[in-house]
């Protein structure tokens, strides 16, 4: 049997509520050959004693010299870890029974892997869950395509990987001026030269709070302009740097950050970073102008219907049911509508005849006989072709209804 020591590491701040299940889960684990560093982050309440009231010799205490954040508490768990495997757990969340004992088996079958990691489930706090990564990203992708996935979006949560040691002392440790994104930012890092294995079921529950530091838009700029500038090249080889550049922006100008995110970009960037959101803005305002009036001119109706006439029935998504989607839809002829299987909209409180669902709702089996997806989002077109390709790849025709109604098509 695999038997490598993983050294298991839970950085905390104020968490006696929740630090001993995030504990047990992982005391409590199927694979035994282990020991959990808990590295108190300076907490001020009785995270210390709970901790020290452990009897089990695995369990090891460790206090920084006051509040540094997560990301150094990672390191310092590194630094003293004493296992060839290193693996996260944050102080609020919960591990299935056998997640080490899935991923050390992938260790054992395969010496060439330096990461694996798995999806979770998130516990939303209005008791609803959701899967992460959702189903529509396959194993194959996740293990195959890890580079070009990342350069989308992050699919890899600390809590869920478990690293060898040798990646931290090639590729560096965790970034400890990141406020955020910090998991993205690493395994970018490693996805340029290490293996990726992944496994292919929720082996984590991850308990959403008020006090997370993901709900904060502050860092969400602060952190994704730090990601971008410290990784330009990799998001412009995948071509998606044009895509997070003019996000920056637009948010920037919302918060009321631009000067800061001049700072933190420096010039050169930051021109092109202009010019990406003012382009973006530019063509959202003007397609959304134009499109809504052109299909809301009976004169077009002939036109949507005729494109919709060369799809078979129930064999066309339409994605967005805000104003353009709902004008969209009342154009067509009883017959194209029943070619319509289901809408996609955030909003699932829309009142519409049609299913509408979110697209991380949407199961790999749903998508099995479509042959066309519509986008009325316009202001939100670039992330959803983004989002779109991958999760259904090349397989299913994506266009705008701007591409439907525009004379130059």
């Amino acid at each position: 049997m695999y038997n490598r020591k993983v050294s298991v590491i839970i950085p905390t701040y104020n968490r006696a509520s929740t630090i001993k299940r995030s504990i047990d889960s992982v005391l409590n684990q199927t694979y035994s050959n282990l020991e959990v560093i808990v590295v108190d982050d300076g907490s001020t309440d009785d995270t210390e004693q709970i901790i020290r009231g452990y009897k089990d010799p695995r369990v090891h205490y460790v206090r920084t010299d006051g509040r540094r954040g997560a990301n150094y508490a990672r390191n310092v768990g590194i630094e003293n870890a004493g296992g060839e495997y290193i693996a996260f757990q944050d102080s609020d969340d919960q591990w299935r029974l056998d997640k080490l004992e899935k991923q050390m088996s992938i260790f054992q079958m395969q010496a060439d892997v330096d990461v694996v990691f798995s999806r979770f489930e998130r516990r939303l706090m209005n008791g609803n869950t959701e899967l992460v990564p959702n189903q529509n990203y396959t194993k194959e992708m996740l293990c195959k395509d890890i580079k070009h996935i990342l350069s989308r979006g992050n699919v890899v949560s600390t809590q869920t990987m478990v690293v060898h040691k040798r990646c931290f002392e090639q590729y560096g440790m965790f970034d400890v001026e990141m406020p955020r994104f910090q998991d993205w930012e690493i395994n970018i890092r490693f996805a340029s030269n290490a293996i990726f294995s992944c496994i292919d079921e929720a082996m984590v529950e991850v308990y959403e709070s008020e006090g997370s530091i993901t709900n904060s838009k502050g860092s969400e700029l602060e952190g994704l302009s730090m990601l971008v500038k410290k990784h330009e090249n990799f998001f412009r080889r995948y071509g998606t740097l044009e895509y997070y550049l003019a996000r920056l922006f637009l948010v920037s100008i919302e918060a009321g950050k631009v000067k800061e995110l001049a700072d933190c970009l420096k010039e050169r960037l930051f021109y092109e970073c202009i010019y990406a959101g003012a382009q973006r803005n530019r063509n959202m305002q003007s397609n959304y102008a134009l499109v809504k009036e052109w299909i809301s001119d009976d004169g077009y109706a002939e036109k949507i219907n005729a494109f919709f006439e060369q799809y078979q029935e129930e064999t066309v998504v339409i994605y967005g049911f805000g104003d353009v989607g709902k004008i969209l839809v009342e154009k067509l002829s009883d017959r194209n509508k029943k070619k319509i299987k289901f809408l996609i909209d955030q909003n699932i409180a829309h009142k519409s005849e049609y299913r509408i669902r979110r697209l991380n709702d949407v199961m790999r089996k749903d998508w099995e006989e479509i042959k066309c997806i519509v986008i009325t989002a316009l202001a939100h077109e670039s992330e959803i072709r983004m989002n779109l390709r991958n999760v259904v790849g090349n397989d299913i025709k994506v266009i705008s209804v701007h591409d439907v109604v525009s004379e130059e098509r």
